[in-house]
């Protein structure tokens, strides 16, 4: 897994916590989130305030795992937070 995604076995998920320098990086962060969420059909489970956001991803309902598409939705996600901190410098 990644640096900032840390794996729970009880029960299942990744979890990771991203920091920004203001509401409106963030608030960018989550548009393009939201983007990736749908074009993967994938949802993470979402909290945040002004600077930060936190993430779960969960197997899907039924499922024990995590499949290689949740791995992949979580990297995706990842990308998109470190992608708006690099541009907001």
């Amino acid at each position: 897994m990644t640096e900032h995604w840390s794996e729970i076995q009880r029960p299942p998920r990744l979890e990771a916590r991203f920091d920004f320098p203001d509401y409106s990086t963030l608030r960018a962060f989550l548009d393009e989130a939201a983007d990736l969420s749908e074009e993967k059909e994938l949802f993470a489970d979402m909290s945040f305030d002004r600077n930060s956001v936190r993430l779960k991803i969960h197997p899907p309902e039924g499922e024990e795992k995590l499949s290689e598409a949740e791995r992949a939705y979580a990297s995706g996600l990842e990308q998109l937070a470190l992608d708006r901190l690099a541009i907001e410098g």
